[in-house]
């Protein structure tokens, strides 16, 4: 959502990414706002997440991001590698200003 990735794929990517860790997750993407429901099957045990994040623009960062997910995905990297490269992501400057 901060980079300007369409809300529809994020929904998907995140149950998807929930199924792969064995959880269930299910998710609501709205404007601003998300809401992302995570249960542990075999318990009682949930979680739900509210999460507060202005769209953005900026496809550099974007591409990278999904890059980052893909090779978690597949398995490439793990997660702890993918959460390290998406927190050096995010704060590093964006590569073109807002004029450009």
């Amino acid at each position: 959502m901060k980079f300007g990735s369409p809300t529809h794929r994020l929904q998907a990517h995140v149950e998807q990414a929930g199924k792969k860790l064995g959880l269930n997750v299910t998710c609501v993407f709205l404007a601003i706002a998300s809401f992302v429901h995570i249960e542990i099957p075999d318990s009682t045990d949930y979680e739900l997440r509210f999460i507060k994040q202005y769209s953005g623009l900026d496809l550099d960062r974007s591409l990278e991001t999904h890059e980052i997910y893909l090779k978690v995905y597949n398995d490439k990297w793990s997660p702890e590698e993918g959460r390290k490269r998406l927190a050096t992501l995010m704060n590093q400057n964006p590569r073109y200003n807002w004029w450009k």
